[in-house]
């Protein structure tokens, strides 16, 4: 989903890739990679994307955070979360959690992120696992 946003939100500000790869010192190809999913940005190389596109990270990211501020605004999301969801080690349930386009009614705090990314578990579990882990923990904290 990051690589789709990536190029949707280049085309909207009528950039090619090479324009990209030269305003951000960049090879095109390397451009060209993180846009079709071969390539995964770093938080600095994300943070630059979303200024140069006029975007925030979160709407690079296909979510808001709870705690971030109104996209609208032109918030920004806390580096650590971007950091926690562009880890490559992210378990597929909790990347696919933070890539679902409806996660704003789920409101996830930063606190909130960092359970659910340290949590160990023995098997794999899906996206609707990790929300189950999510309502669990609110309903042991009482958030």
């Amino acid at each position: 989903m990051l690589h789709a946003r990536l190029k949707s939100a280049r085309i909207a500000r009528d950039l090619s890739q090479a324009q990209v790869a030269t305003a951000l010192d960049l090879s095109q190809g390397f451009v060209s990679k993180l846009e079709s999913g071969d390539k995964t940005p770093s938080v600095e190389l994300l943070q630059k994307l979303a200024k140069l596109y006029e975007v925030t990270e979160s709407h690079l990211l296909g979510s808001t955070i709870e705690g971030s501020g109104d996209e609208s605004s032109g918030s920004k999301t806390p580096a650590e979360i971007i950091a926690l969801l562009l880890d490559p080690n992210l378990p597929s349930g909790l990347r696919a959690l933070a890539e679902d386009p409806t996660i704003n009614a789920l409101k996830i705090t930063l606190q909130e992120w960092r359970m659910l990314c340290s949590i160990a578990l023995p098997r794999e579990i899906d996206k609707a696992g990790y929300i189950q882990i999510l309502l669990a923990i609110r309903g042991v904290l009482g958030s």
